[in-house]
This record gives structure tokens, C-alpha cells and sequence, in this order.
């Protein structure tokens, strides 16, 4: 059923609102995504009120790349999640990411998968997958949705929350989420991502691999991360 879900999205352009609060008070802001699974994603981040760009992060072949627009400063490094998270937040590879954004997740290949349980829980399905990167990422589904995602949090294997998300639709007929609810655990923060507009399966034609390979501005400083 996960994987049924997962494989109706292959590409995704959006704009979105998120707003964000926590201990250092309150900040929204919106970005734009475009992505072609699996492994070509780009965030573009803007100042709200201010239509400045600030930001534009890339994977492409398991490669990262970040620009800092305000900074001119580019970080580069492996696309793995807990690098994907000091940039973006949350703690997903690239295409966890992408289908996250959906309220879709698809079932881990077999040499990243530690250990797998799931169970019904009325007109719920719970899965839960331990990944060998020390992940636990606990899904719920709603059966009536026929694998849409209800919720989809990650732990530690310890058992500590380190993300949490909660998804929501308009209608029964939508096939992906109006918007998501999330909680940044460790940062003490919580956030609404809303979807301003949306376009699922464009013609990928229109998005040429040159989008999501990173760019270089002269005279930046290049930062590596690994």
C-alpha cells in the first residue's frame, strides 16, 4: 500500500508558506520546490514581505549543495539526512524528503532496513522501519486513503522523538495534503507548511537536470561539510 501511494508521485513544482515558532520567537517564510524522484530536489528559500531570495539548496546524485545567497557562502557535501536537516530542518534523505512533502513514504530498500513491524489500529495502518543510520521512522496510514499518510515521525533508536508531523487534506477526494503540522523536537520548535501552489507530475521536460545541480557564484566561499 506504501509503495502503491509513493509510486503515483514522480515529480512535484509547488510554492509554500511555512511558518515557524519557537524559543526564539516567530518567523514565516516561503519557499519553492520542485523535485523529479529519486534523487533530483530543489528548495528555494524567500524572506516573506521582502520576495528576497535567501537561499536555494540542490541534491543531485547523492551529491548536496547549498547556496547562501545573503552570505555567498556554498556548502557541499552528501545528501544524507542529518545533513539535509541543517539546512532544511528535517531529517530525511532526498527522497524521503520529497514524498514527505506528498504525505507519502515508501517502504525502505532491504540493505537500509534494520528491522520492520506493523499493525491495524481500526481504519489505521502503523508501520514502523529501524534503518541502519540509526533512524526509526514510524508511519501511520489511513486505509481509507489507500496509504496517504495521517502522520510520519522519526526517532531515535533509543526511543527519542527528534521529528514529528501530522498531515492534512481538504477533501477525501484530495490525493495530496492541503498541509502539514511539524515539531523540530530538539530545536523546541513547531511549524505549519502550507501549500500555495501546487503542480504533481509536470511535464519534466520543463525541468531540466541544470535546475538541480548547484551553482557557484564567483568569489563565494566554498564550505565543506564532509
Amino acid at each position: 500500500m506504501l509503495q502503491s501511494a509513493a509510486d503515483q508521485v514522480t515529480a512535484l513544482r509547488a510554492r509554500q508558506n511555512v511558518h515557524l515558532e519557537g524559543r526564539l520567537g516567530q518567523e514565516s517564510f516561503t519557499q519553492v520546490v520542485a523535485f523529479v524522484r529519486p534523487d533530483r530536489l530543489r528548495l528555494e528559500f524567500f524572506a516573506t514581505g521582502l520576495n528576497t531570495l535567501t537561499s536555494i539548496l540542490t541534491t543531485h546524485d547523492g551529491a548536496l549543495h547549498v547556496l547562501d545567497v545573503l552570505e555567498r557562502k556554498v556548502f557541499q557535501g552528501s545528501a544524507a539526512p542529518e545533513t539535509i536537516r541543517r539546512f532544511a530542518s528535517v531529517p530525511f534523505a532526498p527522497e524521503e524528503l520529497m514524498l514527505w512533502l506528498v504525505g507519502r513514504c515508501a517502504p525502505p530498500v532491504e540493505h537500509e532496513l534494520l528491522g520492520y513491524e506493523a499493525y491495524l489500529q481500526g481504519a489505521r495502518r502503523i508501520a514502523k522501519f529501524t534503518l541502519f543510520d540509526g533512524r526509526v521512522i514510524v508511519v501511520t496510514t489511513s486505509l481509507e486513503r489507500k496509504g496517504l499518510l495521517e502522520s510520519m515521525n522519526v526517532e531515535s533508536v533509543g526511543g527519542e522523538q527528534l521529528f514529528a508531523s501530522q498531515f492534512h487534506y481538504g477533501s477525501a477526494k484530495d490525493r495530496v495534503p492541503e498541509s502539514i503540522d511539524f515539531w523540530l523536537t530538539e530545536q523546541g520548535a513547531k511549524g505549519r507548511l502550507q501549500y500555495l501552489q501546487i503542480a504533481v507530475n509536470p511535464d519534466v521536460a520543463e525541468m531540466p537536470e541544470r535546475l538541480f545541480q548547484g551553482r557557484t557564484p564567483h568569489a563565494a566561499t566554498v564550505v565543506p561539510l564532509d
